[in-house]
């Protein structure tokens, strides 16, 4: 029978999908991310190890950390599905599924939970207003609760749901919690060393499935239906699970539109995040806080976060 030659071993290649995660990790390359090719994190449903397609995961200061910073995790999950087949996002016009700053952001330490007798229900991404930056999820993108394949049988086009469950929205949420549980809780006594940066951190998770074929949307309000190629479109999905629950959201981008969506959604964001946390760095200066807040209610984490910030600009220590 002999060797397959080189044409037949990329076809052979490009239909089990391998290509399309190298082709996404080459896009995100070019943008200057350093992606991983499947990446392994464990189920902890079943213990067992699973893989994320495409993983990205990026750590930044923002401002002088000898003075006042911010960190800032970005996380990048994508799914990839390598099928010509349209993917179609069904909601609501009038009401469609909503996101909290939680279900995006997460706060890992933040001084302004700690309560200050000035302003004690005050957020960072709530005071700062990350919802209001271009290229917040909930901003300029259509969205749904439902996704569904088309394919086609006897030559007319059919939808359906099969399997869209237990083949990407399941499997997107667990990494997604994976991820999420992989951060850390700067509050517990553990991380209490005097040689920890400390500073106000926040995570940002992107779950993103990448498909080879176009993306549409149907919106249904009760005059009808809009049907619309889109380039990407979010799918927001509650998940009551013993082992999972909560509010989980992904996007799904057509693999054509992947570099327009970086700049969009996540370099747009971060660059305005950045720059809005640079003109706010006084939230991470724990005696500016004192001075115009008053008293935290966490005080004894507070003194401690105050020592090492007066430690690292006395450069005692780095």
């Amino acid at each position: 029978m002999g060797l397959p030659s080189e044409d037949q071993i990329i076809s052979a290649l490009d239909q089990t999908g391998f290509l399309l995660e190298q082709r996404v990790a080459q896009v995100f390359a070019k943008k200057g991310w350093a992606p991983s090719v499947g990446w392994p994190f464990r189920d902890k449903e079943t213990g067992k190890s699973r893989e994320i397609d495409v993983f990205i995961s990026n750590g930044e200061f923002v401002g002088d950390l000898n003075l006042a910073a911010f960190f800032i995790n970005t996380h990048i999950i994508v799914e990839c599905k390598n099928t010509q087949n349209p993917f179609v996002v069904v909601g609501s016009k009038d009401h469609g599924p909503s996101l909290a700053i939680d279900d995006f952001c997460d706060s890992e330490f933040d001084p302004l939970v700690m309560g200050f007798e000035k302003d004690p229900y005050a957020s960072t991404p709530g005071k700062l207003r990350f919802h209001d930056i271009p290229g917040w999820p909930q901003k300029e993108t259509a969205r749904g609760n439902q996704l569904l394949r088309m394919h086609q049988q006897s030559g007319t086009w059919k939808a359906d749901n099969a399997n869209v469950h237990d083949s990407i929205q399941y499997p997107m949420a667990k990494a997604i919690q994976s991820v999420r549980d992989e951060g850390f809780d700067y509050y517990a006594s553990d991380r209490w060393r005097e040689d920890d940066p400390l500073s106000p951190s926040f995570a940002f998770v992107y779950p993103i499935v990448v498909t080879a074929g176009p993306v549409f949307t149907v919106l249904v309000d009760a005059q009808g239906s809009t049907v619309s190629q889109v380039p990407w479109a979010q799918v927001v999905r509650q998940l009551d699970d013993v082992n999972l629950s909560g509010t989980f959201f992904f996007e799904i981008v057509s693999f054509t539109e992947l570099e327009r969506y970086i700049d969009f959604r996540i370099e747009q964001f971060l660059s305005g995040l950045y720059r809005r946390l640079s003109e706010n760095l006084r939230f991470a200066d724990p005696d500016w806080l004192l001075a115009n807040l008053g008293r935290p209610h966490a005080e004894a984490f507070f003194e401690h976060w105050r020592k090492v910030v007066a430690a690292r600009r006395a450069g005692t220590i780095t």
